[in-house]
């Protein structure tokens, strides 16, 4: 009996759970239909910093670094990263004939570097003091381009502005990841505990109905056993009566003689 209700708890289970995901997948086709469907032109940046001076080495006077015979006080290399993360291609005429405006908040010393993936060409890129141009040019859909810069500046920052007719902003891609995967195991860790909190309560409810059946059990058969008993008390034969004594003389009828 308790094997079959466990497989019928686990048929019960399993069953949730591919109800569950069925409207979880619906949901999702759905959105993704949605998304498809309506035009949607976004792009992400990042930028990231990595001093050349840092910890004890920016203390000491005699560790310098020099671009041709020009010291530079606060050395950084940065990478400035430009995703399309929406569902068409960004086309030259979506900048509206103006470029997109980086300020950097440091000097660009020099450009080290810039690629992109799958053999695209990459949009040009000018940069005068401490601000940084991307020149108007098709960015595909999914395209990641990436330009490498040496900067002198204390604290290097990106602050864009731009007449872009498209979304740019931040690029929050590996956070929002991390909340989905942090959501979706906390949903996991949650149904665990209310499927084990139902199986203690069955469990209980199994013991409860247990020991209610052998208290009936015991009641039934204390009954049976005490008529039983007064059966037998009603129908046991009277005493059987003792015979006289042999040798006693027989009782006087009459009176004396």
């Amino acid at each position: 009996m308790t094997d079959v209700t466990l497989a019928s708890d686990i048929t019960d289970l399993v069953g949730a759970v591919v109800a569950i995901a069925g409207v979880a997948v619906s949901l999702a086709g759905i959105v993704y239909g949605w998304r498809a469907a309506v035009p949607q032109r976004k792009v992400a940046y990042s930028f990231d910093v990595t001093p050349l001076l840092n910890g004890r080495a920016g203390n000491v006077d005699d560790v310098m670094v020099y671009r041709g015979t020009e010291r530079l006080e606060h050395p950084h290399t940065a990478t400035l990263k430009l995703v399309n993360v929406g569902n068409r291609e960004i086309e030259a005429a979506h900048f509206n004939g103006a470029p997109v405006e980086f300020s950097l908040n440091a000097r660009v010393i020099a450009e080290l570097d810039r690629e992109t993936g799958d053999n695209r060409r990459i949009p040009p890129m000018e940069t005068n003091g401490s601000a940084l141009y991307v020149q108007p040019f098709v960015i595909h859909k999914g395209q990641e381009i990436a330009y490498k810069l040496l900067l002198d500046g204390p604290a290097p920052a990106a602050q864009p502005r731009h007449s872009l007719s498209a979304e740019l902003r931040v690029d929050h891609r590996f956070a929002k990841s991390l909340a989905g995967w942090t959501l979706v195991i906390l949903v996991a860790i949650g149904a665990m505990f209310v499927w084990a909190d139902w199986q203690i309560d069955k469990q209980r409810s199994s013991q409860r109905a247990d020991i209610q059946e052998a208290v009936n059990k015991a009641y039934l058969q204390g009954k049976a056993d005490a008529e039983q008993l007064h059966r037998l008390a009603t129908a046991s034969p009277s005493a059987p009566r003792a015979p006289d004594s042999v040798g006693s003389p027989p009782t006087s009828v009459g009176g004396p003689p």
